[in-house]
């Protein structure tokens, strides 16, 4: 789960065990595609700042993530705040990575949704999109029923094309913090004719007011780019049955 949580940045990471039985089979089949291309891809994610109404705000981070090396060389920085990183910018920026990372391997994001309730939601001549709960205590001090998740899938190819999660109204949270409003947004798309779609695009935002009054604002933009197909690092160790040795390595 430590790989899957590094490959997604951001939400929805999914595992096989997340998918059960009463799934509805559409999203079943687009899930188990997405996990198949875990690990495949290496790319480079542009992070954008966004204040309070929205708009850009300080210098981009530019971080380049490949699979095919070692856990603690997966991820680059390449840019910070606009700038090549000082070898102290890069020390702040690694420990960041590290706490981003376990917290993600500590609760990964498939045990937050609630799949044997995904239900039917709509749906157009190429996509059909499905509402999926969170599970009760999914978020820590954010109440599960105040939140709505919907994943759109393509008909045809069977496919995640993208998902949102947003605020039902607004809310409390731990009787200091209201939350007025949110969302957060993905996309996906087809980066080589012959795969399955890849995540090229997420954006999330909100705000709110601290005890009624401070008014607050938050969000990120990620942009994914310079998609190139990579053999998984965990892979040159996979030991082929009936002989006593490693493979490609």
């Amino acid at each position: 789960m430590r790989r899957l949580a590094a490959t997604l940045p951001f939400l929805f990471l999914l595992s096989l065990a997340g998918v059960r039985a009463d799934t509805p089979p559409l999203l079943q089949d687009a899930i188990t595609r997405l996990i198949a291309e875990n690990d495949h891809w290496a790319y480079t994610v542009t992070i954008q700042r966004l204040d309070k109404n929205g708009h850009p705000t300080g210098g981009l981070v530019v971080e380049r993530y490949d699979p095919s090396q070692p856990y603690d060389h997966e991820w680059t920085l390449i840019t910070y705040d606009g700038h090549g990183p000082s070898a102290s910018e890069t020390l702040t920026w690694q420990g960041q990575k590290r706490k981003e990372m376990k917290r993600k391997e500590e609760r990964p994001y498939v045990d937050m949704l609630d799949l044997d309730n995904a239900r039917y939601e709509g749906e157009n001549a190429k996509e059909t999109t499905f509402y999926v709960p969170l599970e009760k205590d999914a978020v820590h001090r954010v109440p599960a029923d105040m939140i709505e998740v919907f994943m759109s899938v393509d008909k045809v190819r069977h496919t995640l094309m993208g998902f949102s999660m947003r605020p039902k109204q607004p809310f409390r949270v731990a009787g200091l913090f209201k939350v007025e409003s949110g969302e957060l947004d993905a996309r996906f798309d087809v980066v080589q004719a012959d795969h399955p779609p890849a995540l090229v695009w997420v954006r999330g935002s909100g705000t709110g007011r601290v005890l009624g009054f401070f008014r607050m604002g938050m969000g990120r933009e990620l942009t994914y780019a310079d998609f190139k197909r990579v053999k998984p690092y965990a892979d040159h160790f996979a030991v082929k049955i009936g002989d006593v040795k490693a493979l490609n390595f």
